[in-house]
């Protein structure tokens, strides 16, 4: 799956998460380093999701939010 294809608030979510482990990780790199090591790791992470499951388990939320 493509990192365009997730939720804003699911992006954030992984953005935020990554930021601070690899800040925790590797306090000694500068942003530059850590904001390329995190939108790789996001777009590693994407690459797993299995987009049909994932956009059934977004339409499935919504449905239970209402």
């Amino acid at each position: 799956m493509k990192v365009e294809l997730l939720r804003d608030e699911d992006h954030k979510y992984l953005v935020e998460k990554y930021e601070y482990l690899y800040d925790v990780k590797f306090p000694w790199a500068v942003k530059e380093l850590r904001d390329a090591l995190v939108r790789d790791h996001i777009r590693r992470v994407c690459e797993e999701i299995d987009e049909e499951k994932y956009f059934r388990e977004v339409r499935e939320q919504g449905e239970a939010a209402q």
